[in-house]
């Protein structure tokens, strides 16, 4: 007997949806989206991604851990950062960053500015 799996949207209850992957701070998120809400998601991807630009290319980088919101939009702008792990323990970092004066999150990433004073803190 065959069976039909009919998804909601999430955000106001109303069908069909279809499911939406995303990546958004390395992590990956599913939602169920209505063709409507969809299109206001990647609109607010879009509208990000285009003001990233700008600031990626004068510092230099090459890509973004931005991924499009379905498999039909990422064949014109899928690019992803490498997944190499760090060569720091963040919580190390941290500690010796408010040892030694400088403000930083309790989570999150921490600067690339504040990472090279840690690693510098030894050459002095």
């Amino acid at each position: 007997m065959a069976e039909k799996t009919v998804l909601i949207d999430d955000l106001d209850g109303k069908t069909p949806a279809e499911r939406v992957y995303f990546y958004a701070d390395g992590k990956r998120y599913q939602i169920d989206l209505s063709t409507e809400n969809e299109s206001k998601l990647q609109d607010v991807i879009d509208a990000y991604h285009k003001a990233l630009e700008p600031y990626m290319t004068a510092k230099g980088v090459k890509s973004v851990d931005l991924i499009p919101v379905t498999a039909q939009l990422s064949s014109s702008r899928t690019t992803r950062r490498s997944s190499s792990k760090s060569d720091y323990d963040p919580s190390e970092v941290r500690a010796w960053l408010m040892e030694n004066g400088h403000k930083v999150s309790d989570r999150g990433r921490i600067p690339g500015e504040l990472v090279d004073l840690w690693r510098a803190r030894d050459s002095k």
